[in-house]
């Protein structure tokens, strides 16, 4: 079988069969594989730890009819933190479901790798309360990059300044005005704060965003309203922040 070499990251892994593993992973080239790590579920297996969610690492796979191969792993960075820490975890878990959910093997676009890494080690390196910013983050920048970045400071229909809020419209791709809000009956509303911290969510550097101080209310809400941006453009459901949320605010 002809083999290549690839960096990426690990978003996710399930069994197959006793000893084996299918592994999700993204390419710095922004690619999506789906490869069995065989052996991997086995502790005497030189693959085993090194094949689970969140790692990076170089990787030696063989091309096999259905699904590639993992021939060999060298890790560039475990990411142990974010197995030991629940809500660490849970943050790495989210942002790694929509990760998987936009790559494909057909997409390239080697920023959604660097984002992910950059967003992995922030969430290592900074205390866990900052997890819901910076999974928000990602969320704003990946739609971004996907050509869905919300329009924001306009009224997507009239053009008019929407520094006063409005609403937030999935459908119409970014804020109508209070005079075009009846566009999309279903579009939440959005108030000042909200639209300014989506603004910053997009442009601001993740150490930045981290340094400064942010109403967790309205990170969360900000998060949620990301969540349906994101579940209207790719039909897909996105489960992953509701654990994510509800370690923040058990209550």
């Amino acid at each position: 079988m002809p083999a290549y070499s690839a960096t990426g990251v690990v978003l996710r892994t399930y069994p197959l069969g006793e000893a084996d593993r299918i592994v999700v992973v993204l390419t710095s080239e922004g690619r999506q594989i789906r490869a069995v790590a065989k052996g991997s579920r086995k502790g005497t297996s030189r693959l085993s730890g090194r094949m689970r969610p969140y790692v990076v690492a170089e990787l030696l796979l063989a091309t096999g009819r259905s699904l590639d191969v993992v021939s060999e792993a060298e890790v560039l960075e475990a990411h142990e933190a974010l197995s030991e820490d629940l809500d660490r975890g849970a943050a790495a878990g989210a942002l790694s479901e929509l990760a998987e959910r936009m790559s494909s093997e057909g997409d390239l676009e080697p920023r959604i790798f660097e984002l992910t890494v950059a967003t992995l080690d922030a969430v290592v390196a900074t205390p866990p309360e900052q997890s819901l910013l910076l999974v928000a983050a990602y969320y704003a920048k990946a739609l971004a990059m996907h050509g869905w970045k919300p329009q924001l400071g306009t009224c997507v229909a009239c053009g008019v300044p929407t520094e006063a809020g409005g609403y937030l419209s999935a459908a119409e791709g970014g804020v109508l005005c209070a005079s075009c809000g009846g566009r999309d009956a279903v579009a939440p509303s959005l108030s000042a704060p909200m639209q300014a911290l989506l603004a910053e969510l997009i442009t601001a550097t993740l150490a930045d965003l981290a340094a400064r101080p942010h109403d967790a209310a309205l990170v969360r809400d900000a998060l949620l309203l990301l969540r349906e941006f994101a579940t209207f453009h790719m039909g897909a459901r996105l489960r992953a922040i509701d654990f994510l949320l509800a370690l923040a605010d058990p209550a």
